[in-house]
């Protein structure tokens, strides 16, 4: 569970860290008459920015996800056991109290 709250929140910070970035990296864009050449691969690496940002991202949402549902399933977990520890203790008293009259 602890490797996944990292990696969640390392996935989050990057994507901060890429979308913070964003000037940068559109001042690195071509000139109009700039050769096509230059401008496809400026187009190339863009269209990987914006998609190593998405992945960032959805990692981040996936990760909060399964973290969500951990804590779920371990607080269902300890309410059972809670509970039945609760009725244990009723039947205890219950059992003390018989034998006392």
């Amino acid at each position: 569970m602890r490797g996944l709250k990292v990696l969640t929140t390392i996935s989050l910070v990057v994507g901060l860290a890429l979308m913070v970035a964003w000037p940068w990296v559109m001042s690195a864009r071509p000139a109009r008459g700039s050769p096509r050449a230059k401008l496809e691969a400026f187009g190339v690496w863009l269209t990987a920015y914006f998609s190593i940002t998405l992945v960032a991202f959805a990692l981040a949402a996936i990760g909060g996800l399964l973290i969500v549902r951990a804590t779920r399933r371990e607080f269902l977990a300890r309410s059972k056991a809670n509970m039945e520890a609760l009725i244990e203790g009723l039947r205890e008293d219950a059992s003390r109290g018989r034998r006392a009259e």
